[in-house]
């Protein structure tokens, strides 16, 4: 069920991956809904903000870098589509951040990742995996039921903008 073309090839995370993968996040989600609560105008620099915040924060959990994955081309070594698995809890692995290339995706890159991810976080002693789907995200939703995810819960997503304060002197009677 983990079978890639022919002309791909996956491997552990590392850390120079990072530039990469920012491109494919862009790429995958564009300037979509789904990516505006990532990165709300769609460029480089706030995808590369993002990842670096999964990568360096707690905020999704610790990186787990054994169940963290990169399917790249190989022949040119560029990166297709990644999986960043985290821990959040004794027995829990969660899929903290994943992405394929809209060039790549339906060709069984996100299954691969999804199977070889599980695999390695159970065999890191996390029998237990979870991740968020983006809501109206029908395709990859319909990726993780059939990988073995079941929907247990939903997660609400709002903003606003803030109001602008402004302070008034007031003058003195003179």
């Amino acid at each position: 069920s983990a079978a890639l073309p022919p002309d791909l090839v996956v491997r552990a995370w590392r850390d120079q991956d990072a530039i990469g993968c920012v491109r494919v996040l862009a790429r995958a989600y564009g300037r979509g809904a789904a990516g505006r609560s990532l990165a709300p105008n769609g460029t480089l620099e706030e995808w590369a903000h993002y990842l670096g915040q999964v990568l360096r924060t707690p905020a999704c959990g610790t990186l787990l870098p054994r169940a963290s994955l990169v399917v790249e081309e190989r022949a040119s070594g560029a990166p297709v589509g990644f999986l960043l698995a985290t821990t959040i809890g004794p027995l829990t692995a969660h899929i903290a951040q994943m992405a394929v290339d809209p060039d790549w995706q339906r060709r069984g890159v996100g299954r691969a990742l999804l199977a070889l991810g599980a695999t390695a976080a159970a065999l890191a002693g996390l029998p237990r995996v979870t991740l968020l789907v983006p809501g109206g995200s029908d395709q990859a939703a319909a990726l993780c039921a059939r990988a073995g995810f079941a929907q247990t819960s939903e997660l609400v997503f709002a903003s606003r903008l803030m109001p602008v304060r402004r302070q008034v002197q007031r003058r003195r009677a003179a």
